[in-house]
């Protein structure tokens, strides 16, 4: 029978919970916000399958050599557009098209009415919009993965997009390759605490006395490389952006004091990959294909199996692009996990008597002292330039 007795061995894929035949196992929030799987004994019947079917036994056993067929950089969607909106160069967008136009359905993170993180599923491109851009904190996959084998039985095309710990699970759990089923492991940094995310909208919906219509992680306003920042719309029509209260979230994201404890020990930080296909930021896309580095955004894409081979055949029509090494310039999240934070035990003993502004102030320096003394090296290099003119 499932039982965590240690956090850095549980990603929350929910393979258990959905395996489960007596539907003895819920998926639980601990103190910090991130799910777990609870066991109700009355209902088991110790058939071991939980215990079978978690990913991460199976995946210590590989040695993590490149699975990649081929790889693709630079690459950025033909629609301006749709490479505007995206968070780098718009590929899920030609992914989830080339799916939809084959008569699948694609399943995708997506913000809910309460701005929480879920899997959920859609059949046309207008809804699949949700699923564009990054979303900065670990989703809910409720039953997502009894959902996907009902349609794979069917003999309808599937797409399933998410970190790599949760392509495993959905893997482990359908446990046979399905030839009607595309999945996309994504480049993943690390997940933070929903718990905090829920704080972090509710601060900010308090504080501005609006309500959020939108969230876009990764404006483009001032260019994709050096000046992302999130943006965060509301419901009069306005937003916010580039100010200390957009930036926020993003420093609690880099800071790593609040991400999953399996993080620290991430399984799937290497260039053996899950996915069909792998897709994210190419960061330093400058330095081995200037000719791709662009304002907008540049993706890099792994092909992983012949699936992916065959799919990337049909969507590259929507892209430019170009072949590369993918040991160029690689992302950390292939080379090794975050590492954890110090001060993280001592950051939720904080968190369970303090406001989240006090915890802001104190771990993340929000307020307007901390903000001059970060811009404080800018403004003292602007007067010397004024001096010496």
């Amino acid at each position: 029978m499932i039982e965590v007795d240690d956090k850095r061995n549980c990603t929350g894929c929910t393979a258990c919970k959905s395996i489960c035949p007596r539907d003895a196992i819920t998926m639980s929030s601990d103190d910090e916000g991130f799910l777990y799987p609870q066991l109700n004994h009355e209902l088991c019947i110790n058939c071991g399958l939980c215990d079978r079917v978690c990913p991460l036994p199976q995946r210590d056993k590989q040695d993590n050599a490149c699975s990649s067929l081929e790889s693709y950089v630079a690459h950025y969607n033909n629609n301006d557009d749709i490479w505007y909106e995206s968070s780098s160069g718009g590929v899920f967008t030609a992914i989830t098209d080339f799916i939809l136009e084959s008569d699948g359905i694609v399943y995708g993170a997506a913000y809910n009415k309460e701005w929480e993180v879920e899997h959920c599923s859609s059949s046309n491109k207008t809804d699949a919009i949700k699923f564009r851009g990054s979303k900065y904190v670990q989703s809910k996959l409720n039953d997502t993965f009894r959902e996907i084998k009902n349609i794979l039985l069917s003999g309808q095309l599937v797409l399933f997009s998410g970190t790599p710990c949760q392509v495993a699970g959905l893997k482990s759990y359908l446990k046979k390759d399905y030839l009607n089923l595309m999945t996309v492991d994504l480049l993943c940094h690390c997940v933070p605490s929903p718990r905090l995310f829920k704080d972090y909208i509710n601060y900010i919906q308090k504080k501005y006395k609006k309500r959020i219509s939108k969230i876009n992680m990764k404006d483009k306003t001032l260019g994709w490389n050096s000046f992302q920042t999130p943006r965060i719309y509301f419901e009069d029509g306005t937003s916010i952006f580039n100010v200390e209260d957009t930036k926020l979230w993003e420093t609690i994201f880099y800071s790593h004091i609040a991400v999953r404890p399996s993080c620290y020990s991430c399984r799937f930080s290497n260039l053996d990959r899950v996915g069909d296909i792998t897709i994210g930021d190419y960061w330093g896309v400058e330095n081995f294909h200037p000719d791709y580095y662009v304002p907008n955004g540049a993706s890099i894409v792994l092909i992983n199996s012949r699936k992916g081979q065959e799919a990337f055949k049909c969507f590259s029509k929507y892209l430019r692009y170009e072949i590369t090494d993918p040991i160029k310039g690689l992302p950390s999240s292939l080379v090794y996990a975050v590492s954890p934070h110090l001060k993280r035990s001592q950051f939720w003993l904080d968190y369970e008597v303090m406001s989240f502004t006090q915890i802001c102030k104190k771990y993340f320096g929000l307020g307007l002292l901390n903000d001059i003394k970060r811009r404080l090296p800018a403004l003292k290099s602007l007067l010397k330039i004024i001096i010496r003119k």
